[in-house]
């Protein structure tokens, strides 16, 4: 298992800049760990077809 601030480091590391998610908003508390994480919610980035999905970004500078 990897834990979040490892996987964020070595992304960083290797030179993202931004990582991006989606999820069904009924999932409460994994929203709420995303946010904890930094994950700040963004705007539709694709066509998704299913409906009730937030979108989360993380910057990583």
């Amino acid at each position: 298992m990897v834990r979040p601030r490892t996987f964020f480091k070595k992304a960083k590391e290797i030179g993202c800049r931004t990582m991006r998610l989606d999820t069904e908003k009924r999932l409460h508390q994994e929203i709420m760990l995303y946010r904890d994480m930094g994950f700040v919610e963004i705007g539709t980035y694709y066509d998704n077809p299913l409906a009730d999905i937030l979108y989360l970004e993380k910057q990583m500078s």
